[in-house]
């Protein structure tokens, strides 16, 4: 049942322009403040996925090393 939705999505959704969810490692006790999440947004859509902003796809761990390694 969840396959007609999966296989119709590019009909039923646009496709968005540029990445808008990004992650990134941050210290215990941080707290990541709303700027910090849109200049990693702009940095991962200028660049791509990075140590320093990363997505679900294309992750790296807290050394830097990315899971395509």
């Amino acid at each position: 049942m969840w396959s007609v939705p999966y296989y119709c999505r590019d009909k039923w959704f646009d496709q968005l322009p540029s990445q808008v969810s990004v992650m990134w490692w941050i210290k215990t006790g941080e707290y990541p403040t709303i700027q910090q999440a849109l200049n990693k947004i702009e940095l991962i859509n200028q660049l791509g996925p990075s140590p320093q902003a990363f997505n679900f796809k294309h992750y790296f761990d807290w050394n830097g090393l990315s899971n395509e390694n």
